[in-house]
C-alpha cells in the first residue's frame, strides 16, 4: 500500500511542479504587457513618442495595440507550455541515449550512432528555443517600461530613443543572449535526469 502511494505521489509531483511554471511563465508575459503598456500611456498617450514600428509604420492605434499584445501573450505563452511539455516527456532521451554510451556505440556503427546524437540535438535545441522566445519578451517587456518611465520623467527623450540603431541591436542582441542563457538553466535544472540529480546520503544513527 506504501509502495502504490510512493508511486502516485511520484508521478504527481511534476504535474504540479509543471502547473506551476505554466502559472509564472503566464503571470510573467501578462504583467510585462501591461507594463509596457501602461508606461506607454504614461510617456506617450497619444503614441507620438512610441517606437514600435507597428504604430510608426503602420499607423496602430491603442486598440490595435491591445489586441496584438493580447495575441502576444496567447502565441509566446503556448509556444513556452508545448515546449516545455515536450521537453519534459522526451528529457530521459535527450539527455541520456541508450545508445550514447561507450557499449552503444561499439554495438552499432559509427555513423548511424552519430546521426541519433545530432537528432537528439537538433530536437533539445528546438526546445531551447521555444522556452527562449517567451523569456525574451518578458525580459524586453519590462526593460521597455522602465525606458518609458525614464522618458515620463524627462530622464531619456525621445529622440535619442529613435536615433540610436544600437537601440533594437542591443535588444535583439543582449537580452536575446540573456533570455537563452536563463531558457538553458531553466532547462537543464528542472530536468536533469535522476542519475544526474543530487541525492542525500541517509547515514543510520546508532
Amino acid at each position: 500500500m506504501n509502495e502504490k502511494k510512493n508511486k502516485e505521489n511520484q508521478t504527481q509531483l511534476p504535474r504540479k511542479s509543471n502547473l506551476f511554471i505554466y502559472i509564472t511563465v503566464l503571470a510573467l508575459l501578462s504583467i510585462s504587457r501591461i507594463f509596457d503598456m501602461f508606461t506607454t500611456y504614461l510617456a506617450s498617450p497619444d503614441l507620438s513618442g512610441e517606437s514600435n514600428f507597428l504604430v510608426r509604420y503602420l499607423g496602430f492605434g491603442w486598440t490595435s495595440l491591445y489586441i496584438v499584445n493580447i495575441a502576444i501573450i496567447t502565441v509566446f505563452f503556448f509556444i513556452f507550455a508545448l515546449s516545455w511539455s515536450e521537453f519534459s516527456k522526451r528529457r530521459d532521451n535527450g539527455f541520456e541515449s541508450p545508445q550514447s554510451s561507450l557499449g552503444g556505440f561499439i554495438t552499432r556503427n559509427e555513423e548511424s550512432f552519430f546521426l541519433e546524437k545530432q537528432q537528439i540535438m537538433d530536437r533539445n535545441m528546438a526546445y531551447e528555443i521555444g522556452i527562449t522566445l517567451p523569456l525574451f519578451v518578458i525580459i524586453t517587456g519590462y526593460f521597455q517600461g522602465i525606458v518609458n518611465i525614464l522618458i515620463y520623467f524627462g530622464v531619456i527623450a525621445v529622440s535619442f530613443i529613435h536615433s540610436q540603431f544600437l537601440y533594437p541591436v542591443m535588444i535583439g542582441g543582449v537580452f536575446g543572449i540573456i533570455s537563452h542563457y536563463f531558457a538553458k538553466r531553466l532547462l537543464y535544472s528542472r530536468h536533469r535526469p535522476p542519475s544526474k540529480r543530487p541525492h542525500k546520503v541517509m547515514v543510520s544513527q546508532k
